[in-house]
């Protein structure tokens, strides 16, 4: 039995990268996450103390102050990242409505798993509204706007596992950060389409992942 380093799986971030990929560039990405993975690579959050100020400014009615306070406390080797990041948070902040009767809610982070592979589902934000329904919120923060294949994956994934990142979530909201722009529901792809299509990017990413072991 190979060692459990080399076994595949997959967070949600890192499948929905793949689904905007093609060609060569798909087995490239996936041969540098496992090598990253079998090296004990397994990177770390850096925008974990960003998200913090946002959850914060939910929970304290502050229009932004704790994302502010973020960009200006982090270490300067992530201060351009953060500065790039924060106008799309405070304005996804700042036009939620009935902002203040909001609060930031816990998410569990389930594994599912789709054509053998494992998939970790983790959502960046929880955020409970005055009646008491949940949004699930997932930040894209890449350099490049997300595919629609990206969106689609993404998308369909935690909308189908509501129950499993919390029992009262009733919507997914997907947040490209640099832009600014939001999407509720998928693109690109039809409905009936998107189990087959999420299957066959996982069995691809399978696939590169033990051509990669060669």
């Amino acid at each position: 039995m190979p060692p459990a380093r080399s076994i595949a799986h997959v967070s949600l971030l890192y499948l929905a990268r793949h689904a905007g990929l093609s060609g060569f560039a798909r087995s490239r990405y996936v041969t540098r996450l496992r090598r990253d993975r079998d090296a004990g690579n397994t990177g770390f959050n850096a925008d974990g103390k960003l998200i913090a100020g946002l959850k914060a400014d939910l929970q304290f009615g502050t229009a932004g102050a704790g994302v502010t306070e973020a960009v200006a406390t982090v270490s300067p080797r992530l201060r351009g990242r953060y500065r790039a990041l924060a106008p799309g948070l405070l304005t996804y902040l700042r036009a939620m409505p009935e902002r203040l009767r909001c609060a930031p809610v816990s998410l569990s982070q389930p594994t599912v798993v789709v054509a053998d592979l494992p998939i970790k589902l983790r959502a960046h934000l929880g955020v409970q509204h005055p009646d008491g329904s949940v949004e699930v919120v997932w930040f894209w923060c890449d350099e490049e706007p997300p595919k629609s294949e990206t969106v689609a994956l993404v998308h369909h994934l935690l909308a189908e596992h509501l129950e499993l990142l919390h029992p009262a979530a009733s919507r997914v909201v997907i947040l490209d950060v640099r832009r600014g722009t939001r999407y509720e529901a998928p693109l690109g792809i039809s409905g009936h389409n998107l189990d087959g299509f999420i299957a066959s990017e996982a069995a691809a990413f399978r696939a590169s992942w033990s051509a990669a072991a060669a």
